[in-house]
């Protein structure tokens, strides 16, 4: 993937799975979007690192 689409991805995923974007719905869904949201901080991290953008 180019950095542009990688980018792109992100920005996808972390609209899917913000907690805050969650307010309506269950206690449950919350903590799944939380979790997930935060392994895709880190991967986002970890790609930028190695990729240097």
């Amino acid at each position: 993937m180019s950095d542009i689409e990688i980018k792109k991805t992100y920005r996808s995923l972390v609209k899917k799975y913000h907690p805050d974007k969650l307010i309506n719905t269950t206690e449950d869904d919350v903590i799944v979007a939380r979790e997930q949201f935060q392994k895709i901080q880190e991967a986002y991290q970890k790609i930028k690192g190695v990729r240097g953008f």
